[in-house]
């Protein structure tokens, strides 16, 4: 009886840290990603989302790999990225688990990793597995106003050697629907 009544603690009590861990999509929700999925296939994994329009591609998935080195991705081959924009899919990145330990150990820098990857624009299989899957931070019926400043500048006019021109540029961008 005591070692069942053990055994049943040690499960519960790891149960329940594996609960409290926050699930990849989750993580990159939080970071801001939108329309967040990641489904299993096999020995690969697919996660896909949407940059928010304030950064760069490359740094998005900068960001995404730097939280996928804290991942536990043993059971994986390959992790598969579909980058979209809003909502319609762009580009498919593929990226080995080994090159990835390999950078987390610290064997290869990021330029090598980035060589790695494989990049394709051929994304059709890759988006019908995220047909039924449940996305997190949807970014529908959000709406964007981005704000920036333009500066010009003429030089050469006799008469005044130095010109210059502010503008405030604007804009509102939405997506009202799947």
């Amino acid at each position: 009886m005591r070692v069942f009544f053990i055994y049943a603690l040690l499960s519960f009590g790891l149960y329940t840290a594996h609960a409290q861990q926050p699930s990849i999509v989750q993580l990159l929700a939080d970071q801001g990603f939108e329309n967040v999925a990641a489904v299993e296939k096999g020995a690969d994994l697919y996660i896909t989302y949407e940059n928010n329009l304030y950064r760069f591609e490359a740094k998005g998935l900068a960001n995404i790999i730097a939280q996928l080195t804290e991942a536990d991705l043993s059971l994986f081959e390959r992790v598969h990225f579909l980058l979209r924009s809003q909502d319609i899919p762009m580009a498919l990145a593929t990226l080995s688990i080994n090159d990835l330990n390999a950078y987390k150990s610290g064997f290869i820098d990021r330029n090598t990793l980035a060589s790695s990857m494989q990049f394709s624009i051929e994304i059709e299989k890759a988006e019908s597995y995220f047909k039924e899957a449940e996305r997190e931070n949807l970014s529908f019926y959000k709406i964007d106003v981005p704000v920036g400043v333009r500066l010009d500048y003429l030089l050469g006019d006799f008469r005044d050697g130095f010109q210059s021109r502010t503008y405030v540029n604007s804009r509102v961008l939405s997506t009202f629907g799947r």
